[in-house]
């Protein structure tokens, strides 16, 4: 079956993946091919990727294609933990890394052929194309997956991935950069289902898979994991095949993390820190209660800190996990316009989140869309300048609005975004900013989507364009006034005012450095003409000297 949630132009929302990925599940789908991806972790997405875990089906995503390592900058889908996801890197014909292609020593699966794939196209029934990427090598993993499962219909979604990475064929360009080999059907076919002996992806601290929100779940392993050097004890017990998880609280509550639902003896240990050799405990726990092996922790959770999650197993077991996680008494402090949050400086970056925010009365739709769980931040320019507003790195696709005024439902738009680009689902925005003037940011979710909130702000101040040099100003014998001046470096426009004493006769914009008035002045009237440069953001310059007219 074919799902499509992508236009024409190469844009699409993940709330529509998310519809996608359920009707394939609901229909029966075992595999679905990914040839898509961007933007970042979104909660809805995960736990989408969760149920189709549950009912089997495999999910093949592209891994990207930046020529980054997905070990350390995730790429989704294809980064979500779920073992349920293979990601899949693009080789080229003569079996090497594609230059464009993403990759991940425990983050990438498999690669594929993805460079100059001859393909179909959709501009007509006959017409090919060559194309290149990891979306190009994805579908050959696919096809795969599916010849697998009808080979061996008893084979659960773990034993068939398992026949897929056991049948590769081992390359020398992707060692170190994917967890198996390239892509061979035939091996495949032949293949044992013995697992690979392959860390999880969030074996590593670097690595953490990341969690959003104020309430969430996720599913993962610790099977075949392992411990690294300084790394603390967890709940007093040595390190073994522990995993990571990273969570940045929201809003101030109290946070609630457990592993119910694990298959294996779990411990649990919560952190703040940057590293491993500079971790603060901040709770832990081996078992919840007596006579049962899950563990649970509750802490007091501090709005934007950082909060680093070990799972283990007890004496070193293994086995899959689930991770629960909730936050209550807790608000979204800047959700209304009144309460928002305000921002200092030249350059700033906060975080937060807009889970159980909600949209007030008369508040406008930022960006054009309807959105409806916005926040609020503020900030003052301290001088006349240039600001940029960017919310890279949020973990959901986002709006962005910036405004005046002093009242949520009179305000005045200057700048707003919806998609930075067709894969890019966060937003960004650059006005032109004057001098004291208080902005009102708001950040809302697309089709009320909401997560984990990062806006940066940077700030630059505008160079006064010099004043007009050169100024000539000459009446001919009609009573019309010719003038000129000498270009100034950055105006788009020039301002020119003809005076006779305190009144202005004639004013008016012009692009040229050249100018003539329409009308006609008595020769007798003492006139003079001052000219200044607007830069193309409309911004003004210093005012040229006047300059008497000549006969």
């Amino acid at each position: 079956m074919a799902c499509k949630f992508i236009s024409a132009t190469g844009s699409g929302a993940d709330s529509d993946a998310v519809t996608c990925i359920e009707y394939a599940r609901l229909k029966g789908a075992k595999v679905l091919s990914c040839s898509w991806g961007g933007g970042g972790y979104g909660a809805s997405m995960s736990a989408a990727i969760d149920r189709a875990r549950a009912a089997g089906m495999i999910l093949v995503a592209a891994a990207g294609n930046d020529a980054r390592n997905n070990d350390s900058t995730p790429s989704y889908p294809a980064s979500y933990p779920q073992d349920n996801i293979v990601a899949v890197a693009a080789t080229t014909r003569t079996d090497g890394l594609a230059s464009f292609s993403n990759y991940g020593s425990s983050s990438v699966d498999i690669a594929a052929p993805g460079d100059g794939i001859y393909s179909s196209v959709s501009s007509s029934d006959s017409a090919y194309a060559t194309y290149s990427g990891t979306s190009m090598a994805t579908p050959h993993v696919s096809g795969v997956l599916a010849l697998l499962a009808a080979q061996y219909p008893a084979d659960t979604y773990v034993s068939l991935i398992q026949r897929l990475m056991n049948g590769t064929d081992a390359v020398a360009a992707l060692a170190g950069k994917t967890r198996s080999g390239r892509l061979n059907l035939a091996k495949a076919l032949g293949a044992t289902n013995n697992p690979v002996p392959v860390p999880p992806v969030n074996d590593n601290f670097v690595s953490a898979s990341t969690l959003a929100g104020s309430s969430w779940t996720s599913s993962g392993s610790n099977v075949n994991g392992t411990s690294e050097s300084r790394e603390p004890s967890h709940a007093g017990q040595a390190p073994a095949k522990s995993v990571w998880y990273s969570w940045t609280a929201p809003s101030s509550g109290s946070a609630t993390i457990g592993t119910a639902g694990s298959s294996f003896d779990t411990v649990l240990a919560v952190y703040t820190g940057s590293s491993l050799g500079a971790l603060t405990a901040v709770a832990s726990n081996d078992d919840r209660t007596a006579g049962v092996t899950d563990s649970q922790v509750t802490f007091q959770a501090v709005a934007g800190t950082l909060y680093r999650i070990a799972v283990d197993g007890k004496s070193g077991a293994s086995g899959s996990i689930t991770i629960t996680g909730s936050l209550t008494g807790a608000s979204v402090v800047n959700d209304a316009f009144a309460s928002a949050i305000a921002c200092t400086g030249t350059s700033f970056t906060v975080t937060g989140s807009n889970v159980g925010a909600t949209k007030q009365a008369g508040e406008p739709s930022h960006a054009g869309q309807a959105g409806g769980k916005s926040i609020w931040y503020s900030w003052v320019a301290p001088a006349a300048g240039k600001l940029t507003l960017a919310t890279a790195g949020s973990s959901f696709d986002t709006l962005l609005g910036v405004y005046t005024g002093s009242a949520v439902n009179s305000l005045k738009a200057i700048a707003s975004n919806d998609d930075v680009s067709s894969i890019d689902r966060t937003s960004k925005v650059t006005f032109s900013a004057v001098s004291g003037t208080k902005y009102w940011i708001a950040i809302d979710g697309y089709a009320a989507a909401s997560g984990s909130v990062k806006l940066a702000g940077t700030f630059a101040t505008t160079k006064v364009l010099a004043a007009p040099t050169g100024v000539t100003a000459q009446q001919d014998s009609a009573g019309r006034v010719q003038f000129a001046w000498q270009p100034v470096a950055g105006a788009g426009s020039y301002e020119v005012v003809l005076s006779s004493g305190s009144n202005v006769m004639a004013s008016g914009k012009v692009t040229a450095t050249t100018a003539k008035t329409v009308g006609t002045f008595s020769r007798s009237l003492p006139l003079t003409v001052a000219v200044r440069a607007w830069s193309a953001y409309d911004e003004s310059g210093l005012w040229s000297a006047a300059k008497a007219v000549t006969r």
